[in-house]
């Protein structure tokens, strides 16, 4: 052991004697040693040799390769081997904790070179203590009295901050660890230490600073298993956990034989081994500083009378006076022969002192220049390169953004708010949108580890009026606590956001091309932030960035309902070219039934049969329903939704339609070949397509008529067909041909056809984008659309419609269907009294029960009399005073059970939602076929 456990006893006076013998004789000549060779470097393993190795390892290669003609070595050593490798001259230089440093500096005159900074997550500290500690679970120990007859565990009788910063603080407290501990025991190395309090070997014990967070780190220990006695806050100065003081960290040493001119040399190289050197990053430093003042070691000692204070107030003059007298007068007759030399020491130390103080003021002044400068670079390197971090992430947003589809906006978006909140370190980010239609403020994006919540479920406008109006102007907003200058109308807003646990937030102005969209905001709930200046330039950059995509997503929303109205003015064109027609083919139809009618009554009044007639009136209906069904699906307003139909019934229908508008001088030639197979589309585009061809050859043939063809058929493309169709694949198809003979268009403009508003029509006559609409929609669909044609003798178009792969045989059609008798009670309710009796006539026909009704509050009421005496209700839906859903909602209220069917003549006014929440069994249309309305309700009654 060394001065603590055994102190070398040196009579006082032989010190003396020996003194004037050093006088007289001389000082021992020390070795100079050469910096060139070997040169050993001790190292006190504190956690053990192969930790020792692997952390100084590389500090030696650095010096090596640093110094020239030196080979620097580390020798790991135990507190034992330390103080015989200094007394030995074993070592060269020396790496240990303070205390025992302070001791060998006193007693074997060593000195430092430098004091480490202790690096943790890139960050350097000069200072370190010790942390007393004890399991989480032992409820028993909650402070330094209560170890008391407790096993307590520390590393090395001396080791600094693994037992004599815990001496001193136990001292503080009027603990004496040899009388108070039921054990006192040393672990030998600091993992010991902190596993033998894990594995409840020992009560509790004490490491250095740092120890217990490197652990963690490495996976050996888990922090949370753990409770610190007396702990101290931690701050950014100092971010460990802790139980004492701070002392100074480890300085570097040199030994008293080492070369003063090696000892520069490796002091110069230390001072500046750069941070993230491989030597800094291995032994967990960010390099090395200037030697410390080391007097808080010295008041340790001190206090706990240990090293050259041992024996400090034990020895009294009576003692020395018993114990030496014969040396006390041999003594004066060398302090007489000393004195004059001491006079002469005393001028020369005089003279030393002096220029010592001159030197340490020089000293102290360089240091704080150094601090400064070093300081100012720190902060310059720190703006360097937060601005090339910046302009790292700004130029990969600006990347990612220019080609980004409209689809990807807004998660891209959300992806660079959240890599800024990490590169800012604060806790949320989000945008806020102005919305133009009512200029209201709206959270529109909020990621983030904390705080997402908070502008998702407030009214940015109503909770913080004064901040929303600044952010509607183009302010700038930044606060880290509350300001002491705030206006008073902010103050509400800004108390409610602290409220909230918001600490520090920035604002900044969301900007394209001039015009605000709204603001990017960043916040911080777990700590106040220093917003630094430069950081608002760049984010109104990132700013610009969002709102151009923005702006961009907008401008496309606006031209798809653009394009949308631009459809269905289109259709509604097309429908007022076919209202002659419609109107021309409806009278034929109503002139059908009246004279069919007529006829009827004439022959039931001579006694005839009337069945015919009644077919041919039945037929005349089905054409006009049919007629108004496939105008409503013409003219309606849908959303496109694509799905395997037939082409060859929708033709059939648009050709209907166009041989009612056109003139009877245009003959219309049909050579329409059956297909099997169907194509993915939405009807209505398939409408709007063969109307726009039909009526355009209208057009050509109008002053002097001709022959409009259709021609349908399936093809299979090959390879050799596609060379002189772009963009078309290998395939089956439905190929559609329309031509007529009209007046042909010219080679100048037959490439413009397809152009948006290119029309060659007088104006008043069309908008010029019939033929555009049809070559997007064909296009999408991945079809062909292409032309011929001749001046004065006539144009054709082929259209290619790709067929779809899943498409199956056609369904055989349903077997003639014939109703079943029936005995339900059925309630009828229709504002129309004729329905009513039609109606009644057919279900009674089949042996129904029915009761009707022209009022919906009346049906009620009847209900409510007696719910159970119905097994069905038949609505119809648009009445006065309630209507057919609203009737359903408190019939269901009576009897949750009974079925209801609803009639309507025109569903798009209809949600299926809607229907749901009525409760609604089955919809049917007007006006109702009797086979129709019997299907229904069968199906409705056997569920």
């Amino acid at each position: 052991m060394f001065f603590f456990s055994r102190a070398i006893k040196i009579d006082i006076w032989l010190v003396l004697l020996l003194s004037v013998s050093m006088f007289f004789v001389g000082p021992p000549v020390l070795s100079a040693n050469s910096h060139s060779g070997q040169v050993k470097i001790g190292v006190l393993a504190k956690r053990g040799t192969q930790k020792a190795m692997e952390k100084w390892g590389p500090t030696a290669q650095y010096l090596t390769k640093t110094i020239q003609n030196s080979n620097f070595i580390i020798v790991p050593l135990n507190f034992e081997e330390v103080h015989t490798s200094v007394i030995n001259a074993g070592i060269d230089f020396l790496v240990t904790n303070s205390g025992y440093y302070v001791l060998l500096e006193e007693n074997h005159g060593l000195s430092r070179i430098a004091t480490l900074r202790n690096r943790w997550h890139h960050i350097g500290y000069q200072t370190f203590g010790g942390v007393i500690f004890t399991r989480k679970d032992n409820r028993s120990i909650n402070k330094y009295l209560d170890l008391k007859d407790m096993i307590f565990m520390a590393v090395d009788p001396n080791s600094f901050g693994g037992w004599l910063m815990a001496r001193f603080e136990f001292h503080k407290q009027g603990i004496n660890f040899k009388t108070d501990f039921k054990a006192l025991k040393f672990g030998g190395t600091h993992d010991n230490v902190v596993f033998s309090v894990r594995d409840k070997i020992a009560d509790a014990g004490i490491v250095r600073t740092d120890t217990l967070e490197r652990m963690a780190a490495e996976g050996k220990i888990d922090l949370k298993d753990f409770k610190i006695l007396h702990s101290k806050p931690k701050n950014s100065s100092f971010p460990f956990l802790r139980s004492t003081d701070l002392y100074p960290e480890w300085p570097f040493a040199k030994l008293p034989h080492t070369s003063n001119h090696l000892s520069e040399q490796v002091s110069i190289a230390l001072l500046n081994m750069p941070a993230q050197s491989s030597a800094a990053i291995a032994a967990k430093i960010t390099g090395w500083t200037v030697p410390l003042d080391y007097r808080l070691v010295h008041q340790l000692m001190k206090e706990l009378k240990i090293g050259r204070y041992q024996d400090l107030g034990k020895i009294t003059l009576m003692d020395i006076v018993r114990k030496y007298l014969v040396w006390i007068i041999i003594s004066i007759f060398v302090i007489a022969v000393m004195a004059g030399i001491f006079l002469y020491v005393t001028i020369l130390n005089k003279n030393l002192k002096t220029a010592r103080l001159e030197l340490e003021r020089a000293n102290d002044e360089l240091e704080n220049k150094v601090d400064k400068r070093t300081k100012e670079l720190l902060e310059s390197q720190r703006k360097l390169t937060l601005q090339l971090e910046f302009e790292r992430l700004l130029s990969e947003l600006s990347a990612e953004f220019v080609n980004l589809s409209l689809d990807g906006i807004n998660t891209a978006i959300e992806k660079w708010l959240l890599k800024l909140v990490e590169f800012i370190k604060v806790d949320r980010g989000a945008l806020l949108q102005i919305q133009e239609s009512q200029n209201k403020l709206v959270a529109t994006h909020s990621v983030g580890v904390r705080g997402t919540s908070l502008l998702k479920t407030i009214q940015v406008d109503d909770a913080l009026p004064w901040i929303s109006g600044q952010i509607k102007k183009g302010e700038t907003l930044i606060f880290s606590r509350l300001p002491d200058d705030m206006p008073k109308e902010a103050a509400a807003d800004y108390h409610f956001i602290v409220r909230e646990g918001l600490l520090s937030n920035f604002m900044t102005p969301l900007k394209a091309e001039g015009q605000l969209l709204g603001s990017i905001s960043f916040g911080s709930f777990s700590r106040y932030v220093d917003w630094p200046e430069e950081l608002g330039p760049r984010l109104k950059l990132v700013g610009e960035v969002f709102a151009n995509a923005i702006v961009r997503q907008k401008n496309a929303e606006k031209n798809r309902k653009l394009q949308k109205q631009l459809r269905q003015t289109q259709k509604m064109e097309a429908i007022g070219t076919l209202a002659g027609g419609i109107a021309h083919d409806f009278n034929n139809i109503l002139s059908s039934i009246f004279g069919f009618t007529e006829l009827a009554q004439i022959s039931l009044k001579e006694g005839a049969d009337i069945e015919g007639f009644l077919e041919k009136i039945m037929d005349a209906g089905i054409r006009a329903r049919d007629l108004v069904q496939h105008l409503l699906i013409f003219s309606r307003k849908a959303v496109i939704v694509r799905k395997p139909i037939e082409l060859l019934p929708i033709l059939k229908e648009a050709v209907k339609f166009i041989r009612a508008s056109l003139p009877t001088t245009i003959e219309i030639r049909e050579d329409i070949r059956p297909v099997g197979s169907k194509i993915n589309a939405d009807p209505t585009q398939i409408h709007q397509v063969l109307m726009n061809l039909f009526t355009n050859a209208g057009h050509s043939m109008k002053k002097k008529g001709g022959v409009l063809s259709i021609r349908f058929e399936e093809c299979d493309l090959e390879t050799d067909d596609l060379l002189s169709i772009r963009g078309i694949k290998k395939g089956r198809y439905n190929k559609l041909t329309i031509s007529d003979t009209g007046y042909g268009i010219s080679k100048d403009i037959i490439d413009k056809i397809f152009d948006p508003f290119f029309t060659t029509k007088k104006s008043g006559e069309g908008t010029g984008m019939g033929l555009s609409t049809v070559h997007g929609i064909v296009k999408d669909m991945g079809g062909s659309i292409s032309v011929y044609s001749e001046e004065g003798k006539g144009t054709a178009f082929h259209v290619l419609f790709p067929v779809h792969t899943d498409a199956g045989a056609q369904k055989a059609p349903d077997k003639d269907y014939t109703p079943r008798k029936g005995s339900e009670t059925i309630l009828i309710v229709d504002d129309e009294e004729n329905i009513l009796v039609v109606v009644q006539g057919f279900l009674e026909d089949l042996g129904y029960r029915v009761i009707v009704s022209n009022s919906s509050i009346e049906a009620l009421e009847r209900f409510k009399q007696a719910p159970g005496e119905f097994n069905l209700v038949l609505t119809d839906l648009t009445m006065p005073n309630m209507t057919g859903l609203d009737l359903a909602k408190h019939l269901k209220k009576v009897r949750f059970d009974i079925p209801i069917i609803l009639c309507t003549g025109f569903s798009e006014q209809i949600k299926q939602e809607d229907l749901v929440e009525a409760g609604i069994s089955s919809l049917i249309m007007k006006p109702v076929i009797r086979k129709d309305l019997f299907r229904a309700i069968e199906i409705v009654l056997d569920k």
